[in-house]
Parts: structure tokens; sequence; C-alpha cells
């Protein structure tokens, strides 16, 4: 669980070695997926096909389960760069539901809309009963939940950061849901970050306008049992608001499980190495103190979320402890080598999980 301020919640496991990625849309042909991307269970969600479209969306509509077809006016150009909103009536939402996962897109807008994560179908419109990540032609300020970026009327950007429409550039988008915790990034900079069962959350969304819209993400079966104290809802669909006007352009739109699978790139190690003893503990603002026990010389590695290697550092025989500050969240592999034996039986890994 993570509040806005200052909690961090660290969580070692013992067991295989996996990593998180923290990365970002890099230059590469559009609508594609990069060998690292494939390689953390990305797929596309548009690939510059109407009919890639079609497979994964459907118009928003409430108790529209059956729903198969998008709302008019949802398009692709010839050149198949982006599909947008050519004057819709009708928002959109995934065929398929997401629990844990990372999204990632780029988008240029004229005038206001919105991404919805872990949306349900127990309301009139989307926006009534999911969070929003908030697309916005407007400049940001300080301060102001409606800016780009936002959790709509719930938390600021915290670096407002956003590229106008009539500049014709593009905003990426990342956005990462894991258990209660929720990350927005916004052209490579994290925006916000909260936890749905901090007290803080719970305070903001009936300190504004969702204050008499209790269905906003919580577990509910219908409209009469949404309650804010109800638990937080963990799946639910993607959405977007193309029912609103203005124009919302959207390409390189691709989502993944998250956490990610383990990179081929980092051998497995074993959960205990003779004459090695491996542990790390939480520290302040994203760190982990490294504790190793060994009878002889060892080296030990940190690996990023994105599989690779950020930090080594060089032990003796005896009790060592070293600090690491982590760039941000995701999970970290640590991994210790008895120095000259690199068989799987020498190392000895760790994972620690920083949200």
């Amino acid at each position: 669980m993570e509040t806005n301020q200052t909690m961090r919640t660290v969580r070692m496991v013992i067991g295989t070695l996996i990593s998180l990625t923290c990365g970002s849309i890099h230059s590469q042909a559009l609508n594609t997926l990069t060998p690292e991307e494939k390689s953390q269970g990305f797929v596309l969600m548009f690939d510059g096909t109407m009919q890639s479209v079609r497979d994964n969306f459907v118009a928003y509509q409430k108790d529209g389960t059956n729903v198969t077809t998008l709302p008019a006016n949802i398009e692709v150009p010839a050149s198949g760069e982006y599909f947008w909103d050519n004057n819709a009536t009708q928002d959109i939402r995934s065929k398929k539901m997401y629990d844990d996962f990372e999204l990632k897109f780029e988008y240029r807008i004229s005038d206001n809309a919105g991404l919805y994560y872990r949306a349900n179908l127990i309301t009139a419109s989307i926006y009534q009963n999911a969070i929003e990540y908030q697309l916005y032609d407007g400049t940001p300020e300080p301060g102001d939940w409606n800016a780009p970026a936002a959790a709509y009327d719930i938390y600021p950007p915290l670096v407002p950061n956003y590229k106008h429409f009539a500049t014709n550039e593009w905003n990426s988008v990342r956005v990462r849901l894991y258990k209660d915790s929720v990350y927005h990034w916004h052209n490579d900079a994290l925006e916000a970050r909260f936890s749905m069962l901090s007290s803080d959350y719970k305070a903001r969304l009936v300190a504004h306008k969702w204050a008499n819209v209790p269905c906003i993400g919580v577990q509910a079966a219908s409209e009469s049992q949404c309650d804010h104290n109800n638990p937080y809802r963990t799946t639910g669909y993607i959405g977007l608001q193309t029912g609103y006007p203005g124009q919302l352009y959207v390409r390189n739109m691709k989502v993944a499980k998250y956490p990610f699978p383990p990179p081929t790139s980092l051998r497995p190690g074993a959960a205990s190495a003779a004459g090695l003893e491996l542990s790390a503990v939480p520290a302040p603002m994203h760190g982990l103190e490294i504790r190793v026990e060994a009878g002889a010389a060892f080296d030990v590695e940190i690996y990023a979320p994105d599989g690779k290697a950020v930090k080594r550092f060089q032990g003796a025989a005896g009790a060592n402890r070293f600090n690491y500050s982590a760039a941000g969240p995701g999970l970290y592999v640590i991994q210790a080598t008895a120095k000259g034996d690199h068989s799987r039986t020498g190392r000895i890994v760790r994972k620690a999980v920083i949200e």
C-alpha cells in the first residue's frame, strides 16, 4: 500500500528471479512492439488497422455485456497512424477486463477526454464508476486536479507537463495498476501515485464532485449497492472518453499483465547458496538496505525493473551492509555471487517489490 506522501511498502520474497519494467515508449515503427515489450508480455490494442480497434473495443453501455460494436465515427485514416473519435457520441471500453496491468499509448487532444481503468457497466456513463486519467488540452497548473495526467478531481499531477494540440506533438501515457496501488506517468514523468486503500484517497473521493457519485472504483453488483466504503475494485475494463466534444487521437496503444515475466537475459539463481546469506530491508524514499553474510569474497548486483543491472557492490567475508536508492517503484532483483563461482549454486537471489 502507498499513501501520496511518504509511505513505501517493500515486501521481500524468496524465489524465482523476476524482473519488471518501468520503460517508456521508445522511437520505433508506429503501432508495433519492441523486442523488450514482447518479452514483457505486451500486446497491441491498436496495430494501425480499424480491425484492431474493433477487436479490442466496443461502445460503453450500461449493463452492455452483449454489446459487440463500436460507436459511429471511431475512425482510422488511410495512413494507419492513429485512431480517433471523429465527433463520436459514445465512449468506448475494452472487450477484456484487466486487474493488475500496465498500459501505454500516445495521444493528442483538441479539448477534453479521459482514460478509465477498472471500469464496470453498472452506471449510465463510464465516468460515474471508474477513476479517470485526465486527457485535456489545457495549460497544467500545480495543484490542478483537472490538469493532464491528473486522477481527475482526486489527485493533481506532481510535475505538470503537456504538449498542446496546436503543436502537433504527441503526449505519452503510461498507467500501472498493481493491487491497490496506482501510478500515472505522462511524457515519462511520474505524475500521480496513490493507494486505493489509503485514508487520503478516500478523503479526496468525498471532498469534491465525487461525494455524490459512490460507484467510483468500488466493488458493487449494481448501482444501488455502491458506497464509498465498499472495497476497491480489483478488475475491470479500460475505457476512453470518446463521446466528449473535441478530437482525441490515439496511437501506439499496448497493454501487459503486471508484474511482467522474467527477462531471458537474467539467469535464475538459487534460493540459498553455500557460504552466502542475503536479505534486504526497507529504507526511506524507495530505498533498500542489503545485508550479506559471506564466508568469502562476493559480488552483489541489483537489477532495475527493466532487467538492467544498475548497481554493483563488492564485499568480503563477514557481515556486509549496502544501501541502494531506487529510481522509482517496481520490482528490483538482488543477486549475490561468490567470487569465482559462476554456477547456479554459487548465486543467491532475492527480489524486492517497491510500491
